[in-house]
């Protein structure tokens, strides 16, 4: 693929797929599929292609069918299921002489039987075929597939990238699929209570999310204040916050809510940035480097296990109910 490697992947499937591996042996076919789909795929339908997928799962058995069920499920929970008018029929395209052209802009990937795979081209024994914008897998080489190896590396930033490379890459696409957003730092204000100092990182941050973000949305952003900090220290600090969240919401016309909690009796420690979509990250080291146009020094976004991601969030929500000595800032556009 020539275009710049995406996050989450605009991902087709054909019922024809499916019906190819109905063995047992097949089982691990079909759980490497749902494990692409719910770690990086959008799964995107045309008109009646969602039946055609559900009717395909329906002749399956055991485990791969529990394997599409528990994925689907997963998917419309995350909000990673689209319904797109202009997809074109799959098996049509798949056939014709031209299936870049038809998919440009509206898929990623294609995950095609062994009839219509051939018939594009695929080679068996390499399993996967990229086109301009498109690739096409047969089931068995989901994981050898170009785009979605490229997807399982983004979040790796050396100095002096462009810190609109980590929106482009990371933020932008996460925040369009996500609901809430969590960005978890014990320092993430500290030198804008204690120093007065500019807080651009954050500023940056919640106005490149709340560019993206659907209505309705809310973005947590959660630290610690620290015990030895003496009253005199966060004076004016509430207001200055408000502030620049109204900044950096400055361009919002649609509801949103941020929510800054800055509690004192927390151990927390580390950083993580949370996606309701289903994508949460260690953020190392912290997100300092993202207060200039080119980051200065390396950034980078380590994907937390499914089981890390809900003590993640567990977290964050031990923080948002937190009480005691604090400091709590809500900023809302209506």
């Amino acid at each position: 693929m020539t275009h710049q490697p995406r996050v989450l992947l605009r991902t087709a499937v054909d019922p024809e797929a499916l019906l190819d591996h109905q063995s047992v042996r097949d089982q691990q076919v079909h759980r490497a599929i749902a494990r692409m789909l719910e770690g990086h795929g959008i799964l995107s339908f045309g008109e009646g292609q969602s039946n055609e997928l559900l009717e395909a799962i329906a002749c399956l058995r055991g485990d791969s069918k529990d394997a599409w069920v528990s994925v689907i499920k997963a998917l419309y929970d995350l909000n990673r299921i689209d319904l797109d008018l202009t997809i074109p029929p799959l098996a049509e395209t798949l056939l014709s002489d031209s299936p870049a052209d038809t998919w440009a802009g509206l898929i990623d990937l294609v995950v095609a039987s062994e009839a219509h795979a051939t018939s594009c081209g695929v080679e068996a024994d390499r399993g996967v075929r990229s086109f301009e914008m498109t690739e096409v897998t047969l089931p068995y080489s989901v994981d050898a597939a170009p785009a979605v190896r490229a997807a399982g590396t983004i979040g790796s930033f050396q100095a002096r990238t462009h810190r609109s490379d980590v929106a482009e890459q990371l933020l932008i696409p996460l925040a369009r699929r996500s609901a809430s957003v969590k960005i978890i730092d014990p320092h993430i204000l500290e030198e804008f209570i204690r120093e007065d100092n500019p807080a651009r990182h954050v500023e940056w941050l919640l106005r490149v999310l709340a560019a993206e973000l659907p209505p309705g949305a809310h973005i947590s952003v959660l630290g610690k204040l620290q015990r030895n900090w003496p009253d005199a220290y966060l004076g004016d600090a509430e207001a200055r916050t408000a502030a620049m969240i109204g900044r950096a919401l400055s361009n919002r016309c649609t509801p949103i809510t941020v929510d800054v909690h800055l509690v004192k009796h927390t151990e927390l420690q580390n950083r993580f940035i949370w996606f309701s979509c289903g994508h949460s990250y260690d953020v190392l080291h912290n997100f300092l480097p993202l207060k200039e146009e080119s980051i200065g020094r390396e950034m980078r976004f380590a994907r937390q296990a499914p089981d890390v991601a809900i003590t993640t969030l567990e977290l964050a929500k031990k923080l948002e109910r937190a009480g005691g000595e604090q400091m709590r800032v809500t900023h809302c556009v209506r």
